[in-house]
C-alpha cells in the first residue's frame, strides 16, 4: 500500500516539475535542446516561461532566478489553523502536496547541511504545521468515507490524492463491513 501512495505522489511531483514558471535570465542564454525542443537563445534581463525542472537547472547553472511563490512558515501555519477549525475540507491549490513535499525536503536538506539551528528548527516547524494539516484534513476525510462512501461530492474541496485516499477507503471500510455482516 505504502508503494501505491508513494507514487500516487510521484506522479504529483512529476506534474508539479512540468508546470511552466516564469525566470528571469541575469544572463545571455544560447540556444539549447531540451527533449528535442529548441529554447532560446534569449538575452540577459528577459523574462522567460519554462517548465519548473528546467527553471531548476538554468538556476542551478547561475542564469537566473525563478519567479515563483515560495511556500514560508507562514503559509503553511495559516492553513493549519484554518483547516484545523473548519468543519469542511478547505481548498487547497492545484499540486498543493507536491509544492509542500519541495518546501519540506528543501528544509531537510538545508538543516542538514548547515550548523545553523535556525535551519533545524525552520525545518521542525514546517514539519510539525504540516503534520498538524495533514491530520486535520485526514480526519475529514475518514469521516466523510464512512458517511458517503465513495460519493467524492462529499469532498467538494479535496485535492486529487486525497480523492484517490477517499476512495480506497470507502471500499476498504465498505469490505470490511460487509465481511462481518455476511454471516453463513
Amino acid at each position: 500500500m505504502k508503494m501505491l501512495f508513494r507514487r500516487i505522489f510521484e506522479i504529483s511531483d512529476i506534474e508539479f516539475l512540468n508546470e511552466n514558471i516564469r525566470f528571469n535570465l541575469n544572463q545571455d542564454l544560447p540556444q539549447i535542446e531540451i527533449c528535442n525542443e529548441k529554447i532560446g537563445p534569449f538575452s540577459r534581463g528577459v523574462t522567460i516561461e519554462l517548465p519548473r525542472w528546467v527553471c531548476d537547472k538554468l538556476e542551478e547553472q547561475g542564469y537566473g532566478s525563478k519567479i515563483e511563490d515560495i511556500p514560508s512558515i507562514v503559509w503553511i501555519s495559516k492553513l493549519a489553523w484554518s483547516e484545523s477549525r473548519s468543519q469542511a475540507i478547505m481548498p487547497l491549490e492545484p499540486l498543493f502536496y507536491a509544492k509542500l513535499r519541495r518546501m519540506i525536503r528543501i528544509l531537510r536538506q538545508r538543516a542538514s547541511q548547515q550548523s545553523d539551528s535556525t535551519a533545524h528548527k525552520d525545518y521542525e516547524i514546517v514539519h510539525m504545521y504540516s503534520l498538524d494539516l495533514v491530520t486535520s484534513r485526514l480526519q475529514k476525510i475518514v469521516k466523510a468515507s464512512l458517511m458517503a462512501p465513495g460519493k467524492l461530492e462529499a469532498i467538494t474541496n479535496a485535492t486529487d490524492e486525497e480523492k484517490f485516499l477517499f476512495i480506497i477507503l470507502s471500499k476498504l471500510i465498505n469490505s470490511w463491513s460487509k465481511a462481518i455482516l455476511e454471516v453463513e
